[in-house]
């Protein structure tokens, strides 16, 4: 059993060398249930989607997979580009977030040649500690 870990309903992308999760365009208020945190470790979730081109255009939210966070039993919240850390205040901690649209999301990566809206799309790392 892996500690304070999140496996997507959409497995892992097999062509990335393993450890990044699928996940899917435009989830509203999805709630994950982190088990066996370590208080006081801090966690991230590396986007990788940071790797794409992006415009130069300012927006509002971070450019990243995710559209919003928030976090139950966890402090020192980021969320920017590459993507999500916290640290932990318990065992468990609680993970709501949202995802852009396929729309959204390619709006900031307009440079992309193929936009891949209908399967789930290989988003982000595994959650990582230290």
């Amino acid at each position: 059993d892996r500690n304070c870990q999140v496996v997507s309903v959409h497995g892992e992308s097999a062509s990335d060398g393993g450890g990044v999760l699928n996940m899917s365009f435009g989830e509203a208020n999805c709630t994950v249930e982190l088990t066996s945190c370590v208080p006081g470790v801090c966690y991230s979730i590396v986007d990788k989607t940071y790797e794409l081109v992006q415009d130069e255009v300012p927006r509002k939210q971070p450019s990243s997979f995710f559209s919003s966070v928030s976090f139950e039993g966890a402090k020192d919240v980021s969320h920017t580009p590459r993507g999500i850390a916290f640290r932990s205040e318990g065992s468990r901690v609680v993970l709501t977030y949202s995802t852009h649209t396929c729309s959204d999301f390619y709006w900031y990566h307009s440079k992309e040649k193929r936009q891949l809206c209908n399967r789930p799309y290989a988003a982000v790392r595994e959650i990582d500690a230290g």
